[in-house]
């Protein structure tokens, strides 16, 4: 329960049901006043919203605290009271007193508990506060795109950045469990590197809480993990041209090892072709990827089969062209049909997933999308699970750069999350219909395609609307707008010369209150 007394009056909400002994639990209470007789105060327990209560009140501006605020201690005693020895009986290990109410994303979301200083709630609170920086947990930004679980990142505390996503359905006593794997490496506020070894977390999905914690000691064991990706009971972190193969030590319950030094299968682990900036499996097939930005050599993604015995082959099977700045990349079959979809970050304040026909795959052109959604800024490595949800994770949140001293982000997005299917591009997946017959009623082509200094664009609408139609670059800076207006007709045609522009990919958007199109463009000059 949580009490807030003033006088003579005492307001309390209590927690609905209870909590288990013996367990770790975060219990969060918010007690906010609006200034014109109206009291609300709720508790959370791990995430969820356990309890709320409404009363009339009256209270002068500023209000006085009088009284400490008792934040528990270990006690038993006799029925609930505000003082000391009966209040709380546990065990509180932290506890943070704020004169506001944080962000409702802060308060809903799961703690991992991996054993850090905060527990795995982000804290970052030693960076100058001033008018135009919000305290960290006001900062968090909002979702683009419906999310239906969020779990705080852990070891954000303790200048890990998180990079790779991967995901795996265990059994343990004829119970599922799906767990999710983020890889992780070490970097000071200061910049340094390789001063910790890299990481890999395993989460109970469910729950958000760390199951178990590996510290790699192989080849990369202070790499950049970039990727990682789990192929039956192993493993695979993806960084500076290598693929390491690691296997999953058997899970001993929750009384066992709950931080793990693990060495690297080297009959499995293999040199690539590829920068290896990230990693997914896809039906028996590792699918290796480059992420380069506008002044790098063009990426490119590469598949390697998987053996029988678990261990890739050496010599890459296919090699595609892809877009640039792509952060990771996963495939779903659905209908009979194979998508690939990209994550990349579109500017400094959000990012986007991309999705691709698998036969638009080529060795030398880049595919134009046929769609993107919108997604929290910060995306890195992707991995779908049997149910065609999506996990990706955000490094938006990480210390190194909320701490830093000079333009720290505005952007805030501390999370490990899942993205229902029905929610990546809601139509995605309609059977044998071309791209533009999906998505009304604003559609957009490009040709030529990747293009020397003219292209045409077409767009079409199903009735007519108001449509803005522009060129914006990798960084999300608009080079020119080419509409803004009523589009009446059906079918409107629209020229871009690049002039000036330099070669590299940009994206033509089309907006309207119906919807935001986007299509990749590539000029070769």
């Amino acid at each position: 329960f949580l009490e807030l007394i003033s006088g003579l009056s005492t307001f309390r909400v209590d927690g609905a049901g209870s909590v288990e002994a013996g367990t770790d639990v975060w219990l969060a209470g918010t007690i906010r006043y609006n200034g014109t007789g109206t009291l609300s105060l709720t508790i959370y327990v791990d995430g969820r919203l356990a309890g709320e209560q409404e009363a009339i009140a009256a209270f002068a501006s500023p209000y006085t605290v009088n009284a400490p605020f008792y934040l528990g201690t270990t006690a038993a005693g006799a029925p609930p009271s505000p003082t000391m020895n009966a209040a709380f009986a546990g065990h509180i290990f932290m506890a943070i007193a704020r004169d506001y109410v944080a962000h409702p994303l802060y308060l809903t979301s799961g703690v991992p508990f991996d054993g850090g200083e905060y527990f795995g709630l982000p804290s970052y609170h030693d960076y100058a506060l001033d008018e135009f920086h919000l305290p960290m947990d006001q900062r968090i930004d909002s979702e683009p795109v419906e999310i239906d679980r969020r779990h705080f990142l852990p070891y954000a505390n303790d200048e890990f950045i998180p990079q790779g996503t991967a995901t795996r359905k265990e059994s343990v006593d004829g119970i599922d469990t799906d767990l999710v794997y983020v890889s992780y490496y070490h970097r000071t506020r200061e910049g340094t590197i390789e001063t910790k070894r890299s990481i890999v977390v395993e989460l109970d999905a469910n729950t958000g809480v760390v199951r178990r914690t590996f510290r790699l000691r192989g080849v990369l064991e202070y790499s950049h993990a970039g990727g990682i990706a789990v192929a039956g009971d192993a493993f695979f972190i993806s960084s500076v041209g290598f693929l390491e193969r690691y296997v999953i030590p058997s899970y001993d319950g929750p009384d066992g090892l709950k931080y793990v030094d693990i060495g690297p299968d080297t009959s499995g682990s293999i040199f690539v072709d590829s920068k290896a900036s990230f990693v997914s499996v896809f039906e028996d097939t590792l699918w290796v990827g480059d992420w380069r930005p506008s002044n790098d050599v063009e990426p490119f993604l590469y598949t390697y089969p998987i053996a029988g015995d678990g261990r890739p082959e050496g010599t890459a099977s296919h090699v595609f062209a892809i877009p640039r700045n792509v952060q990771g990349v996963d495939l779903i079959r659905r209908n009979g049909k194979t998508y690939v979809f990209m994550s990349r970050n579109r500017n400094s304040r959000e990012a986007e997933l991309l999705r691709f026909r698998r036969e638009q795959l080529h060795p030398s052109i880049v595919p134009s999308a046929d769609s993107s959604v919108t997604m929290p800024y910060g995306i890195e490595d992707l991995s779908f699970t049997s149910d065609g949800s999506l996990w990706t994770n955000s490094e938006s949140g990480t210390v190194y750069y909320q701490r830093r001293d000079v333009s720290p982000w505005q952007v805030f997005y501390p999370f490990v999350y899942r993205v229902p299917e029905n929610a990546i591009l809601p139509r995605a997946f309609d059977v044998g219909l071309p791209a533009a017959e999906r998505f009304e009623p604003l559609r957009l082509w490009t040709y030529p395609n990747p293009m020397l200094e003219t292209t045409t664009i077409t767009i079409t609408v199903s009735k007519p609307m108001y449509v803005e139609v522009y060129v914006i670059d990798m960084l999300g800076r608009r080079q020119t707008l080419l509409r803004r207006g009523y589009v009446t007709d059906p079918s409107e045609t629209l020229t871009w010369t690049a002039g000036g522009a330099s070669s590299g990919m940009y994206f033509v958007v089309a907006e309207s209150v119906e919807g935001r199109v986007v299509r990749p463009l590539v000029v070769a000059k």
